[in-house]
């Protein structure tokens, strides 16, 4: 009896540990697109050419249609899945009869998942952006949670982003990285306000952290020569060194992230407040 209790739990904690939780809304059938039903809803609500509206499950759903020069389709639908302070979205796209057309996941603007269907149905392709770096968004979630005590699932925390190296594969420290950019957030007047606090790297091959701004620096410029270094002789160009005209590379790149965050909070936060203005008319 003791075997068999203990085998029980082995067996808990082991399915535990591989079992990935799936963020992303949930289907249990193929999605189909209710073109009756957003034909009779679009516009209504103040949004040109839209349907939106949100689930029991707390799911905002923003519906469009387009039309296209394309010969092999002339209309199609979208539909996009969010959820308030989560960085998970789901992109639906149709085809005109209504049926799935591509699903699409991504995680702040990251590629997470993409799936394409023929017009009857069939899955005809599958790409799994994960499978380009060691570690996926959960275990960033994970490791950034246990270290810093910020929660990336929440994005009046943190925005965290991924990124990889499209000139080479031979740099040898972030050619893979993930970047954490940690918030100030208050709740003011009625609406959820967030400032940059600090940023910092994670190497996808290491799993290190970089919490040091000069570190990054001075790595982020050596792989800019050796990317520059690399392309030049692949090329067959001789390479003569020109001395740096600006400043760290990464103090401007940072800069730059920081205010296309700044701007996107502060976009959301109107849009929200307007959304809030238009539904209380």
């Amino acid at each position: 009896m003791k075997c068999l209790l203990i085998s029980a739990l082995l067996a808990c904690a082991v399915t535990g540990r591989s079992q990935k939780i799936d963020h992303y809304a949930k289907t249990d059938t193929m999605k189909t697109f209710d073109i009756k039903k957003f034909e009779q809803n679009k516009g209504k609500q103040g949004y040109s050419g839209s349907y939106r509206f949100k689930t029991k499950e707390g799911d905002e759903v923003k519906q469009l249609d387009f039309t296209s020069t394309d010969t092999s389709y002339k209309k199609y639908y979208q539909e996009t899945i969010t959820k308030e302070f989560s960085p998970f979205k789901q992109i639906y796209s149709y085809y005109e009869n209504g049926q799935l057309w591509v699903e699409f996941k991504d995680f702040n603007n990251s590629s997470v998942e993409e799936k394409r269907y023929d017009k009857n149905g069939q899955l005809i392709k599958t790409i799994n952006y994960d499978k380009k770096f060691q570690y996926d968004f959960e275990a960033i979630h994970k490791m950034v949670l246990e270290k810093l005590g910020v929660d990336i699932y929440d994005t009046r925390q943190a925005m965290a982003f991924r990124t990889v190296d499209n000139i080479t594969n031979e740099l040898p420290i972030l050619n893979r990285y993930y970047q954490i950019h940690v918030l100030k957030s208050a709740y003011v007047r009625g609406e959820w306000l967030s400032d940059p606090d600090y940023s910092f790297f994670i190497d996808d091959a290491t799993g290190r952290f970089f919490l040091d701004q000069k570190e990054i620096d001075s790595i982020l410029q050596t792989n800019a020569k050796l990317a520059s270094t690399n392309n030049k002789k692949s090329a067959g160009m001789d390479f003569v060194e020109t001395p740096s005209s600006g400043g760290p590379l990464f103090g401007t790149t940072t800069t730059i992230v920081f205010f296309i965050v700044i701007l996107l909070l502060i976009i959301f936060s109107a849009y929200k407040g307007c959304e809030q203005m238009s539904m209380a008319h």
